[in-house]
């Protein structure tokens, strides 16, 4: 049985580097090797360059799996307002609920596999490695604000006295405008 390597996602981004990296007179057998793809790979993304440039121009911020729970709810919206017979606009609440939702619908598993891709994990044996030790001042602080006679009112009203605004008079600001033309 042959020993086949993991296989790799390239994100828009990444293609999108793989043929500037082409393009720019770099030996494809170089690309490859930099980029980790058997030449096979490269062949297809370098064929298929006019899409790849295309998706990546128009690829906005959110990651492809928000973007197609967003795009669900955008059609779920359009299917009722068809079985209501009705056409409601998407405003900007709409959009924000959409976008909450699609948010809220991504799981744990993708958010630690984004990590895991961008090389920010830690494998099970190095992380048990690490000594659980407890905050012993963080403690202390604790238990000292226990024993105190401070109560929430006083918190609250600390900074009641503080001046957050004011006017400024004829002389100060002008030489607050002084100092920011000759900034």
């Amino acid at each position: 049985m042959s020993d086949k390597g993991k296989l790799k996602a390239l994100t828009p981004r990444e293609k999108f580097d793989v043929i500037n990296a082409v393009k720019s007179g770099m030996k494809k057998e170089d690309v490859a090797a930099h980029y980790g793809l058997p030449p096979s790979t490269l062949s297809t993304i370098i064929k298929n360059e006019a899409e790849i440039l295309k998706r990546y121009e128009s690829s906005s911020n959110l990651s492809s799996k928000r973007r197609r729970l967003a795009e669900k709810e955008v059609v779920r919206k359009l299917i009722t307002d068809m079985e209501q017979q009705s056409s409601s606009p998407i405003n900007v609440l709409h959009a924000i609920r959409m976008t909450d939702k699609a948010w809220r619908s991504v799981s744990v598993t993708t958010i630690s596999n984004c990590f895991k891709s961008c090389g920010f994990s830690m494998s099970q044996e190095e992380a048990s490695k690490e000594p659980l030790e407890p905050d012993m001042s963080l403690e202390a602080d604790w238990n000292k604000l226990q024993n105190t006679e401070i109560q929430f009112e006083d918190y609250v009203t600390c900074d009641e006295g503080l001046a957050t605004t004011g006017t400024l008079t004829d002389a100060e600001s002008q030489l607050f405008q002084h100092q920011l033309v000759f900034q």
